[in-house]
């Protein structure tokens, strides 16, 4: 324990600890006032209302497989370039991936357009809104969300990226009064507009890479070549997940899904410390992978913090499981049949510590062992569903549940799969020097 201990106070002093303390506060920060946001949200809005919003919205999940690989591969690619200090390749690099993402954007949006335009004629106005609202993230999805984030990768990036989160949550958190003056789907259609504009604005004006979007066969091979694999194992969780909630809808209505509206603001919230982690640690262990560094040291950037964010996660598990219900039936009564299912989100943190390390895979582009390790945790989630429904029937319980159980599965899998690379370029002294 005492081991434990030292390792812990090494990493809060360290140059890690500054960056992370940083950019996490600014990320607690933020995600604390889009939570009040949710809450005011879900408290004005109806759960069947909620439902339907967010039901038209599925489709973006989705959405983010079409770019092929890019964006995955220039997540990957610039970091490393940047540790050879082969600048040129990244504008190179990072022009491609634009023009991509504007060839997926543009077409998506007027897809979305044209249902309004088809809603409009049928007399529903309301759904007129709520497709020219998602027409934007459409467009600003792949941008906002994949493209603009991944040109920033050093330290001074990160400090960009703090005042952006500060900035995008505090405007969350007022156009969230359009809400209480239109509590319905075009109110939360006008604020969802506002959003992406703001963040793309801010995202765009403060990028640290200034490119034009430029088409390049030889670049964008590169690209698809290291991207695609990480791409196909990367979105496998993602593309699960909108799964099930195509599945929750399917089999409980929109007030169903409305009520798991709040596992997923549970989830968002718990998630901040965890995601802040893993934006920190790829990026890092890439420039070392860069400069041409050993795996173990490479490994150890992920691996050292580990402690922290367990312990973290335990903290976030029992402050939770008495806050959470209390606020749920003070604040929206409305989503009590979903606390059950919310408070089982509150162990993900714990059992997902290990999950930074993860990062390792794509850094030495080992995707077949990441992709195995997933598709076994997702197989042991599908069974559970499925031998749940037909035991007992649906309930919201059996989600949260069976992402927990296939997330244990998948870290297991990946541990060792990391752990028997390491000691066959590295030695097995590696692993006493880190968990010992």
């Amino acid at each position: 324990m005492l081991k434990i201990i030292v390792k812990i106070r090494k990493i809060i002093s360290g140059d890690f600890a500054k960056i992370f303390l940083g950019y996490a506060t600014s990320q607690l920060f933020g995600n604390l006032l889009q939570l009040v946001a949710g809450l005011l949200t879900v408290h004005w809005i109806t759960p069947d209302m909620y439902g339907q919003f967010s039901g038209a919205a599925i489709f973006l999940g989705y959405l983010s497989f079409v770019h092929c690989g890019i964006l995955s591969g220039l997540n990957r690619e610039l970091p490393v370039e940047h540790g050879r200090k082969d600048f040129e390749k990244i504008n190179q690099l990072s022009a491609v991936a634009y023009w991509v993402v504007l060839c997926v954007g543009l077409p998506a949006a007027f897809v979305l357009i044209a249902f309004a335009i088809h809603a409009g004629f049928m007399g529903n106005i309301e759904f007129v809104w709520v497709y020219l609202a998602y027409s934007t993230s459409a467009f600003f999805l792949l941008l906002n969300k994949f493209y603009l984030p991944v040109l920033y990768r050093t330290n001074n990036d990160f400090e960009k990226l703090t005042k952006i989160t500060i900035i995008n949550s505090m405007v969350s958190i007022i156009t969230v009064l359009l809400i209480w003056l239109m509590p319905d789907l075009k109110g939360l259609s006008i604020r969802l507009v506002i959003l992406n504009l703001v963040e793309f604005y801010l995202l765009y004006s403060l990028r640290p890479i200034n490119v034009n979007p430029k088409w390049s066969t030889k670049h964008a091979k590169q690209l698809i070549k290291t991207g695609l694999p990480i791409h196909i194992v990367g979105h496998l969780m993602p593309l699960w997940n909108t799964a099930k909630n195509t599945l929750i809808f399917s089999l409980g209505g929109p007030l169903q899904f409305g009520y798991y509206a709040l596992v997923n603001v549970a989830s968002a919230t718990i998630n901040i410390i965890p995601i802040a982690f893993s934006q920190i640690i790829y990026p890092k262990m890439a420039i070392a992978y860069g400069e041409g560094k050993s795996n173990d040291q490479v490994y150890k950037i992920a691996v050292k913090p580990i402690w922290v964010l367990y312990i973290i996660g335990v903290l976030i598990c029992i402050v939770g499981y008495y806050l959470l219900p209390n606020v749920v039936i003070y604040l929206m009564p409305k989503y009590i049949p979903g606390i059950k299912a919310a408070l089982w989100v509150l162990l993900f943190p714990i059992v997902s510590a290990f999950a930074p390390a993860n990062n390792y895979f794509n850094v030495y582009k080992k995707q077949k062992q990441y992709f195995f390790a997933l598709l076994v945790g997702i197989i042991i989630s599908a069974i559970y569903i499925s031998v749940y429904y037909y035991m007992i029937g649906f309930s919201l319980e059996l989600f949260p549940q069976s992402l927990i159980l296939g997330t244990i599965v998948q870290n297991i899998i990946c541990y060792y799969s990391i752990q028997n690379h390491i000691k066959q370029s590295s030695g097995e002294k590696v692993f006493k020097e880190i968990f010992v």
